[in-house]
Order: C-alpha cells, then structure tokens, then sequence
C-alpha cells in the first residue's frame, strides 16, 4: 500500500526538459559580421566583451530596441514619439561579463559624466541669479543648458557598454562587442 507524502518534491520530468532546452540556448550565440548575434535565454561566456579578457563581474542589462523609423515621428510630436517607442520598443534583459579595467573605466566615465552635469546646472543657477542683478548677461543660462545636453550625451553613450543593433521575438543583435570575442564564435548561420 502506498502512502502519499504531501511534503515530498513533486516528482516530474519537465525540469529534464527545462535543462535540455537551457543547454540549447548555450548553444545559441553567434557572430555576424562586426555584431554579436545571441538568443534571448542564452548566457554570454564568462570573458569580458570589451577586452576578450577574463570576466571580473557580469553586469545585468536591459536593453530595449525600436525601428529606427520611429524616429520619424520626433518631426510630427515628441510626445507622439514617446508613445509609440513605448508601445513598439522590443526589450530584452542579458548579463555581459566585464572585465576590472572596463568597469573601473565605465566607473570613471560615469563620474565625468556627472561631474559635467553638475557643473551645468551650477552655471544656469548662477546665471539666473546674476540676471536679477545684470538682466544684459543670460549667457551663463545659456552656456549651462549647452553643458547639460553635452554631459547628458556622453553620460548616455559612455554607459552603455553594448548597444543593441536590432533585437527581434527570439534574437538580439549586440553591437561594440570586442572583435577577438567574436571571432572565437560560430559564424550566424540562419538567414536575416
């Protein structure tokens, strides 16, 4: 007679299954041309995409992609474009391996970064405390606007160690992965 333990693990072969399909998406990174070409699920190796060199940590990423037609529609309504980047925008989340120098650089990018920022936004409040006195001098108003678009700029191109070129239902396309990273990978073989 057999006796049912309710506080027994379940007993099933779906997780026979889940690690089969896992070692299949391990199996799912390519190259293509200057990009990276990898499933979803997939997990990068554990080398540093910048410098091919062993990775010191991985670096959670979401990255989210659109057409770049949308674009289009910054000319019709900026609000406009932002609903429909929203709605059209593919997203996906990946782990990179870094390598110590490339975070201590993002690290130091990131600083700079902010540094310029603030160095903005102390030159518009100066500014527009000096029109009280001088109202012929908003320059610095001005000069502390152009710091805050540059330093926001670089912030957002500097940060951002892998760019997605292109991220579809099952793939994302990676661009600014180091070229002996991927020329240690199997060449894309499906077509676009």
């Amino acid at each position: 007679m057999s006796e049912v333990n309710p506080y027994a693990a379940p007993q099933s072969t779906e997780f026979v299954e889940l690690v089969e399909d896992d070692q299949f998406y391990q199996t799912q990174i390519f190259r293509k041309g200057r990009l990276l070409v990898m499933h979803k699920r997939a997990v990068l190796p554990d080398r540093c995409v910048k410098s091919n060199g062993p990775a010191y940590k991985r670096l959670k990423r979401s990255l989210s992609w659109h057409h770049p037609a949308v674009y289009f529609t910054l000319l019709a309504h900026f609000a406009l474009y932002l609903i429909l980047a929203l709605i059209l925008s593919k997203r996906a989340r990946i782990y990179i391996g870094i390598s110590r120098k490339w975070l201590y650089l993002r690290r130091w990018w990131s600083f700079l970064g902010l540094i310029l920022l603030l160095v903005g936004i102390i030159t518009m409040i100066t500014g527009a405390l000096d029109i009280f006195y001088l109202p012929s001098r908003g320059w610095p108003i001005f000069f502390g606007g152009v710091i805050i678009i540059v330093a926001s700029i670089y912030f957002l191109m500097r940060s951002q160690l892998v760019l997605p070129k292109r991220i579809s239902d099952d793939y994302i396309w990676l661009n600014g992965v180091h070229p002996d990273y991927l020329a240690s990978l199997p060449e894309w073989p499906y077509e676009p």
